[in-house]
């Protein structure tokens, strides 16, 4: 996806999906719980009673949500609509078009094949452990969507205040985040890049992910573990730290590597930092360009180069900052000792006794 294709998402995300010509749909909404497990060639909608309690619907392999052919030659935008508090679970079957959570909705798929893009928008929970989605993911406004399995083909977007979380995620194209938008990849690939615009966080634990990380507009992304394609690239006050993993620049070309412009940073924990093959002390690098090697703090050697460049911030040229910072390996007695405290910690909060807020004041 082009850097331009994600500003028209972050400038109009209520334009990208639509519940299509206004029809007759299937409407599920009796408050209690439903199976779905055959043919539709109408949209699906799951939504609470009248009298506000929330209908669940299980969806089954069986099920074909919206044949792009349609009665009369009708085609629709959304496939299945959940709403309100309403849930669904989907275990299988196949969905032509959108499926759309919205509200409070709590959605969570197992499998099945979705054709189109899914969307999680108003502060609903999407969760996927299997299924196949043809295009795009979409999280906004609030929403949360928990990665646990499954393929998205294409693009995975997260904004405006949304979080995702990945655990075992397959993404073949684009993670895209913006917007005060939190991801937090612990396993999986990502095909080409990882975009942070617009005051995201974007922390990456572990991982693949092919091509380019870029942070921009503010934003933050921190990479602890994986491997890591061929630019890594901050811009417009954003910066990324970089704890370990492996980094790939390719052929030593400064067209990739390290890159750093205007008052954006790339910050480095590590040791044995050299710049051409010379030792180096830890600080701000004072060199604009060069090849930069060194060990970073989970031990993982590399080597590439590096660019400081100029850019316009406020009427002023401000060059880029590549800091170096000492981080060795922590020991495995030191990891010992920080374990035992965690757990100390941890077993102190369950057994304290509840305090009276009145009595401390």
């Amino acid at each position: 996806m082009t850097r331009s294709a994600a500003f028209l998402f972050c400038l109009a995300p209520a334009l990208l999906w639509s519940a299509g010509p206004a029809s007759a749909t299937l409407v599920f909404d009796n408050g209690g719980d439903n199976t779905f497990d055959t043919f539709s060639a109408v949209p699906v909608v799951v939504e609470d009673d009248a009298g506000g309690n929330p209908t669940h619907l299980d969806v089954l392999a069986g099920a074909d949500v919206n044949d792009p052919g349609g009665p009369n030659g009708i085609n629709y935008d959304t496939a299945m609509e959940v709403r309100g508090a309403s849930t669904a679970d989907i275990f299988g079957g196949r969905f032509r078009q959108d499926l759309v959570a919205e509200d409070d909705s709590v959605v969570k798929i197992y499998g099945g094949t979705f054709d189109d893009d899914i969307y999680a928008v108003g502060f609903s929970q999407v969760t996927m452990h299997g299924g196949s989605v043809g295009e795009d993911v979409y999280v906004y406004e609030g929403s949360q969507f928990v990665f646990n399995g499954g393929v998205v083909n294409e693009t995975v977007e997260v904004g405006h205040d949304a979080v995702l979380t990945a655990n075992t995620a397959e993404i073949g194209n684009d993670l895209i985040a913006f917007g005060g938008a939190i991801i937090d990849f612990n396993g999986g690939s990502v095909g080409d890049d990882v975009e942070a615009y617009h005051d995201s966080v974007v922390n990456l634990f572990d991982g693949s992910f092919g091509d380019d990380i870029e942070a921009v507009h503010d934003s933050v992304v921190n990479l602890y573990a994986g491997s890591f394609g061929e630019d890594i690239e901050a811009a417009d006050g954003a910066t990324i730290n970089i704890f370990g993993g492996e980094l790939d620049a390719g052929p030593s070309e400064l067209d990739n590597g390290l890159r750093a412009s205007g008052d954006a940073a790339i910050i480095l924990y590590g040791y044995g930092f050299q710049i051409d093959g010379v030792d180096v002390g830890f600080g701000e690098i004072d060199k604009k360009k060069g090849e930069l090697s060194g060990f970073l703090s989970d031990g993982t050697f590399f080597s590439m180069p590096f660019r400081r460049s100029r850019q316009q911030v406020n009427g002023v040229k401000v060059q880029g900052t590549i800091e170096l910072v000492y981080e060795p390996i922590p020991e495995p007695s030191s990891l010992a000792v920080l374990a035992l405290g965690a757990a100390g910690l941890m077993n102190w909060r369950r057994r304290r006794p509840d305090v009276d807020p009145s009595a401390l004041n």
